[in-house]
């Protein structure tokens, strides 16, 4: 992903304008459309969503309110990560179609097509936004990278990879096994994200579709 110069600053209208078989984001004013996940992907997202949420889900104030793919506002940005949670003590309004309270950790699946933009735009975002945890899986790589925040910049504090047995922060009472989610980046056909003017062309070209 390569800035070609200024670009038209995207909003709000332009993620409902989206076609329904995309991921829409904006960050930074610019536009991002990517695949939507396969098969393969959402079975490891349900699978990790039930190691962690089955033991944190219901253990009070204390416990952890998850969700697959939220949709969250960041004054103008719009951001979906593949996994999120907040402490039931601090909960989100859930009764809208997205949510602007930050969660206290999001989880990125890695992929060829979304990995720039996860690592490069996400990342910083979270961390600007006060998100105290982000876990990224790289299948590639098969390593988990644990990121902690510090001063508002997020610091490498744990890695795995293929073959440990994983007590990750901050759910350390939890253990993993990298195979168990290593195919959370496989993405639909691995289609490349479409961002910046040849995104909005696209879909303010197009009717609402959702």
């Amino acid at each position: 992903m390569v800035d070609s110069g200024k670009r038209r600053k995207a909003s709000y209208r332009d993620v409902l304008r989206s076609p329904a078989h995309v991921n829409a984001e904006v960050i930074d004013g610019e536009l991002f459309l990517s695949p939507r996940p396969g098969v393969p992907h959402a079975h490891a997202i349900t699978e990790l969503l039930l190691r962690l949420g089955g033991r944190h889900r219901h253990e009070g104030a204390d416990g952890w309110y998850f969700l697959i793919e939220p949709e969250l506002h960041f004054g103008d940005a719009i951001v979906v990560p593949d996994l999120a949670a907040w402490r039931r003590s601090n909960m989100p309004d859930v009764s809208g179609k997205y949510i602007e309270l930050a969660p206290v950790w999001v989880c990125e699946g890695l992929s060829a097509s979304t990995m720039k933009l996860d690592r490069f735009k996400k990342l910083p975002l979270y961390a600007r936004e006060g998100v105290e945890y982000a876990w990224l899986v790289d299948a590639i790589a098969w390593s988990l990278e644990v990121h902690g925040l510090v001063n508002r910049r997020y610091e490498l504090i744990q890695m795995f990879g293929d073959g440990d047995r994983i007590r990750a922060q901050p759910f350390e009472e939890v253990e993993l096994v990298l195979e168990d989610i290593a195919s959370l980046p496989t993405r639909a056909s691995e289609r490349p994200i479409i961002y910046g003017d040849a995104a909005l062309d696209l879909v303010r070209g197009a009717s609402p579709a959702r």
